[in-house]
């Protein structure tokens, strides 16, 4: 039998033991400084997440817009349809241009984008694409970019300027290269903004072409190359419908990317691709001039945020014909070399307007018989409007005014759209 009155004294005397040794022990407080280390690991794994977070979005954001429905490419459409509008009594003339150039070497420059989009494939070189992907959408893109330009060929009947046929709307060879470059800047661009820039300069020489050996009309190589590019993110787009996200190697950030950023809003010095047309001074000493298609690159150093100094070169070729015989037309071709100062400012987190003057030297030459090459001063005044693109570069819109001094083609506006490279 247990005693129970010696149980309970024992449990009571153990349980008062207890209470005074416990009353007699000395806690050491933690290390401080371990404390510290502690927190700091504890505040630096949330900012490590936070910036995991940030990347996971910004790359979730860049997978969105590649299967969006991109809309580049609608403006050489609105700028063909403009053209055509406005010089539809000189698109209609009797005149006939001597042809020139070559129809096979124009198609080798208008598809080596193409060809060099497959030659890095087949190296191994990443593509944005999936093999599959990437071939059902070139297919359908260049399908639709033959079938589209050739209904309208049909559908249009327009004469060419050298008299050829009635196939010259829109311009195929064009509308070719532009599906290329097109095709390059979306599979590869992502890599370097030299790459898109260097096919989209290859279907810029191919509309420079086109139009310089009197094949085609300007409205025809700017409806052309609006056919090109909307066909081809039309196939991307029903393409993605197919595949979804398997089709796609998932866009990463950079760190180039995050210096392209800082760049551009500390010191955006820049190589820019420049491309639009000439309008104004459509007639004087008794000629013509049809649209001037103009082409250049332009180099911006900045100085700090704000001033810039640029060079300016530029390409332009003109059909002309004199108003006194109608029957044989020539060809102008201008080459511009300027200098110019320009104030930027940041009206928006990537969006930048600017304005600049400039002042340089024109050439103009003429296969007119008799004519004689021109060398004449020339100045002017420029806006212009850019913003930072999600792909590697910013893109834009510039509009110039320009006055030479001479008595051809002296007072021209100039809207150019601007690829450019920050470097």
């Amino acid at each position: 039998m247990i005693d129970t009155k010696r149980y309970l004294g024992t449990l009571l005397l153990s349980l008062f033991a207890v209470c005074v040794y416990a009353q007699n022990v000395e806690y050491i407080p933690l290390d401080s400084t371990y404390m510290m280390e502690l927190e700091n690991m504890m505040v630096q794994a949330e900012k490590e997440q936070q910036v995991r977070d940030l990347v996971d979005e910004y790359e979730n954001r860049l997978l969105q817009d590649e299967m969006s429905f991109h809309w580049d490419g609608f403006g050489e459409l609105m700028r063909g349809g403009i053209d055509s509008w406005r010089r539809n009594g000189f698109y209609k003339t009797h005149t006939v241009w001597q042809e020139r150039g070559d129809d096979i070497l124009e198609y080798g420059i208008a598809v080596s984008p193409l060809a060099v989009t497959w030659g890095l494939k087949m190296l191994g070189v990443e593509s944005r694409s999936t093999f599959r992907r990437m071939f059902v959408s070139n297919a359908l893109a260049m399908g639709l970019t033959i079938g589209l330009s050739s209904g309208l060929k049909e559908l249009v009947e327009q004469r060419r300027p050298n008299g050829k046929d009635m196939n010259s709307m829109p311009s195929r060879h064009a509308a070719i290269a532009f599906t290329s470059a097109t095709i390059l800047h979306r599979e590869y661009g992502y890599i370097s903004p030299w790459i898109s820039v260097g096919g989209y300069s290859a279907a810029t020489l191919t509309e420079f072409l086109r139009l310089h050996d009197n094949i085609h009309w300007a409205k025809d190589i700017y409806v052309g190359a609006g056919i090109g590019i909307v066909s081809t993110n039309i196939a991307y787009y029903l393409t993605d419908r197919i595949f979804g996200e398997k089709g796609i190697n998932r866009p990463r950030m950079t760190m180039a990317d995050i210096q392209r950023i800082m760049r551009y809003n500390v010191k955006p010095s820049a190589l820019s691709l420049v491309s639009g047309v000439e309008w104004g001074s459509n007639h004087d000493d008794g000629v013509v001039y049809g649209t001037t298609f103009s082409s250049g690159l332009e180099y911006s150093h900045f100085l700090n945020s704000h001033f810039a100094l640029e060079l300016i070169g530029r390409a332009g070729t003109t059909e002309a014909y004199s108003q006194d015989n109608t029957q044989v037309g020539y060809n102008i071709d201008t080459y511009h070399f300027d200098a110019a100062a320009k104030y930027s400012y940041m009206s928006l987190p990537t969006m930048r307007v600017a304005g600049r003057v400039f002042g340089g030297t024109r050439l103009m030459t003429s296969t007119a018989e008799g004519a004689a090459d021109s060398w004449r001063g020339e100045c002017g005044v420029g806006l212009s409007v850019n913003y930072l693109d999600k792909e590697k570069y910013s893109v834009g819109v510039a509009c110039d005014y320009v006055h030479s001094f001479s008595s051809k083609m002296r007072d021209r506006w100039v809207v150019n759209a601007c690829w450019n490279i920050i470097l």
